[in-house]
């Protein structure tokens, strides 16, 4: 069983290392048999995907954009109005390297998944 000193977790959040601080025995576990420089090499890299899931997370929160659903779970088959290839494309971005018109899917009638698209969209390029 691996021991940590008690402030361990508290210094390790003071340098914002918050990943590490909660995972701290795990991932000594995880790494016994690794050498130092590996050890590092796997904490960097668990940090880094840490800290940008966090930083995702407050850019949401920051853009107010509340509860929503992914366009992956979008029934497609209903309303008949809507140019499924037309909004993945516009959701991949494609429309900067093709001459896409991005209002095509903003000059819709109402309930017909226009927010979803715009939030879905917004959440691609943060």
């Amino acid at each position: 069983m691996i021991t940590l000193p008690q402030d361990l977790k508290t210094d390790l959040k003071a340098l914002r290392l918050y990943y590490t601080a909660e995972n701290a025995v795990k991932i000594l576990q995880d790494n016994v048999k690794n050498d130092h420089a590996t050890l590092l090499q796997n904490l960097a890299r668990l940090e880094i995907v840490e800290k940008k899931s966090r930083s995702i997370q407050s850019r949401m929160t920051l853009a107010k954009l509340g509860r929503f659903q992914r366009m992956a779970s979008f029934d497609w088959s209903w309303p008949d109005e809507i140019d499924q290839e037309k909004v993945e494309s516009l959701l991949n971005l494609d429309f900067c390297c093709r001459s896409l018109k991005s209002a095509d899917i903003c000059l819709l009638a109402q309930a017909l998944g226009k927010k979803k698209a715009r939030t879905n969209a917004g959440l691609l390029v943060a």
